[in-house]
């Protein structure tokens, strides 16, 4: 008889675990579904064409020179903890726009003796001075 309730209780023991461990994974695909359809149904931000950062760089912790496309107009804008100053217009022109870069199918290692042969030159270069 005992070990019948032991053989049962092990059983059960094993199917709950399992059984968890399904609504374990089931959950956390029900999460990852949702928080893709949140992302993409437009609820987090609403896009548009007519203001876009085209360029940030950070000077000091809460203080950012920004270059903003708003409309046809470049505007570049210092941004601080309490307010933003504009300070100046740019045309398309005076900007240097990321172009696309063309990336090669070269590999790692063609790559990487490439960088090992231009610092051996370097360090043969330094030593001649």
């Amino acid at each position: 008889m005992f070990s019948l309730i032991t053989k049962y209780s092990t059983f059960a023991g094993i199917f709950k675990l399992i059984f968890l461990v399904i609504i374990f994974i089931v959950i956390l695909v029900l999460s990852y579904l949702v928080t893709k359809w949140y992302a993409n149904s437009g609820l987090v931000k609403n896009k548009t064409n007519n203001i876009e950062i085209k360029e940030s760089f950070q000077l000091a912790p809460g203080k950012t020179i920004s270059i903003v496309r708003i409309g046809e107009k470049y505007v570049a804008l210092a941004q601080f903890k309490d307010n933003v100053v504009k300070l100046a217009e740019l045309t398309e022109e005076e900007l240097i726009l990321n172009r696309e870069v063309e990336i090669s199918d070269s590999s790692f290692k063609d790559v990487f003796s490439n960088i090992v042969k231009s610092r051996k030159k370097d360090t043969k270069s330094d030593k001649k001075l």
